[in-house]
């Protein structure tokens, strides 16, 4: 009889993938072979993934559409050789399976913007209750998060991102562009966390007993596209006392100890969770806020435990798609080259381009991701 899982999940196979090295740029022929070998493994494991390199006026770009049953966890480099301007290696790269609970390789750790969640239906509450949700699920989420350990979590100073709430998960826009973006950019994070309280009406069950629905729709967003990454619905049901007076302290022991206080920490526990393995799986991101020729300023530092020698994959927005009316559904990326780090301060750091022949030169807004 097999053995059960273990809290941790995983697989590991060994894969190998290759790039040509051009402008005697070694790190980024690395940073895409790795990548390359990260599909193989995910093919190999019963994934489908189609990944190409694309030539355009403005460069190569890299494409690739996924479907898969296991989620790439990390890699490591068992060898690699550089021959004819080609680089090839062979990785082992961790997988878990659907359902599974694995940790990534989480270092350097994402930041998350946490926005507050809007009732859907204000009107479901009475008079005289508690109506502070919308911030006080905000400042809950990032102190749970925090906690963790596993993410940075920080709650959003403005009100939530969506025109309505019965517009969410569409973001609201200015000049086209969704605001979340900005929000996310000052707070120096990766994703930014949202969602709606759908439901919290009351009935009376059989006529008699109070009941009431706590339904939550959340949503995370990537924080340097704007394009919603994964969305899931959370609910509780509740009977018998079910509601919560104005006057109450939000976490206080009274607060725990009522039918609707213990039900919605749970809930939020759940969505804690939730979102802390999906963001902990993500790829980190380092923004360019300054730049001169290779030499790049990012926006994080040892505050995401970002070190020196860290490899990490210089790209630029591209193409931008847009609806006939002018809505930006998404912008490609294309790679420009590798860079390593150089420096590390609490709250930025500096990177340089290791391409030695011809060199791009790094833009303010220009985005770094890591594996």
């Amino acid at each position: 009889m097999a053995a059960p899982c273990a809290a941790v999940c995983a697989m590991e196979v060994e894969v190998q993938g290759e790039a040509a090295v051009e402008n005697e740029d070694i790190t980024l022929a690395r940073q895409i072979a790795l990548r390359r070998a990260m599909v193989a493994a995910v093919e190999q494991s019963g994934g489908w993934l189609q990944a190409k390199s694309v030539a355009t006026p403005a460069g190569i770009q890299e494409r690739s559409s996924l479907s898969a049953r296991n989620r790439v966890l990390g890699a490591r480099i068992l060898d690699e050789q550089v021959e004819n301007d080609k680089l090839k290696l062979t990785a082992a790269v961790r997988l878990a399976g659907p359902g599974e609970v694995a940790s990534c390789d989480e270092r350097p750790l994402r930041k998350l913007l946490v926005a507050p969640f809007p009732l859907h239906l204000p009107e479901q509450l009475a008079s005289g209750e508690y109506t502070v949700w919308p911030e006080a699920t905000a400042d809950h989420l990032t102190r749970v998060l925090n906690r963790g350990r596993r993410l940075l979590a920080a709650p959003a100073a403005a009100q939530h991102p969506f025109v309505s709430p019965e517009a969410a998960p569409e973001p609201w826009r200015k000049d086209g562009v969704p605001v979340l973006l900005d929000w996310a950019r000052a707070a120096r994070a990766q994703y930014v966390l949202a969602g709606v309280f759908r439901d919290f009406g009351t009935t009376r069950k059989l006529w008699i007993v109070p009941e009431r629905q706590l339904v939550v729709e959340a949503f995370i967003y990537d924080g340097t596209s704007g394009e919603l990454l994964v969305r899931r619905d959370f609910t509780r049901e509740l009977w018998g006392n079910v509601r919560l007076p104005q006057t109450m302290v939000f976490g206080s022991k009274a607060f725990t100890e009522t039918t609707l206080g213990a039900a919605y920490l749970d809930l939020m526990r759940e969505v804690a969770r939730w979102a802390e393995q999906s963001v902990a799986c993500l790829p980190f991101s380092a923004r360019v806020i300054q730049a001169s020729g290779a030499r790049l300023q990012l926006d994080v530092g040892s505050d995401s435990g970002l070190e020196p020698g860290m490899e990490l994959l210089l790209t630029r927005a591209g193409e931008e798609a847009r609806t006939p009316e002018g809505e930006l559904l998404g912008t490609d990326r294309k790679p420009l080259a590798g860079a390593v780090v150089k420096s590390v301060h609490p709250r930025h750091s500096v990177a340089e381009i290791t391409a030695k022949k011809k060199p791009p030169a790094g833009r303010v807004g220009d985005v770094l991701f890591g594996q």
